[in-house]
């Protein structure tokens, strides 16, 4: 039988709320950007009557989400750099990583086939298929977390950096 990793003790909570800030502003970061992708979709599809303007729009959504793959390329390095890895912050980026690369293209996508003169069967296709784009990414990352939880048995190998297996979900986004 294995033993559950040993908590880190600290000389005092601001100490703690130091550690763990770098890495989770690279999470925050991501969801930030996320959210910021999101807003310029719903703004592109406002001003769809002026492709110019929706293409901006877009375009910008674009370079959110290029830079929330930076963030998220960070958060992890920075974590493990720090030797500051915890279950909040794999649960944290995973969370951010569902809006960045799961929300925010799916909604892209629909709004970029949609047009308003689409039929109810086009819309309602495109629909979803984003959402099953968007289900595969949440369920990838959930199992991903129960995968190298390294409180789950058997899990202290991939805990400690295994081989990564699947596709992430920056690269789905892409």
């Amino acid at each position: 039988m294995t033993t559950p990793p040993v908590k880190p003790q600290y000389s005092s909570p601001e100490e703690a709320a130091r550690i763990y800030l770098l890495p989770n502003l690279f999470t925050a970061g991501n969801m930030l950007c996320g959210f910021l992708a999101i807003k310029n979709c719903i703004e592109a599809r406002f001003t769809s009557l002026n492709p110019e303007g929706s293409a901006v729009h877009y375009k910008m959504a674009v370079g959110f989400i290029l830079f929330a793959c930076i963030c998220d390329l960070f958060d992890g390095r920075v974590a493990r750099a720090t030797k500051r890895e915890s279950l909040f912050g794999a649960e944290f980026d995973s969370i951010a990583d569902t809006v960045s690369f799961g929300v925010a293209p799916a909604l892209m996508a629909c709004f970029l086939v949609i047009k308003p003169e689409a039929t109810d069967n086009v819309q309602l296709v495109t629909w979803l298929l984003a959402f099953i784009y968007l289900l595969c990414a949440g369920v990838r990352l959930a199992r991903f977390n129960v995968l190298t939880n390294p409180l789950v048995p058997g899990n202290e190998k991939r805990a400690a950096g295994g081989d990564f297996v699947g596709l992430p979900s920056p690269a789905a986004a892409g």
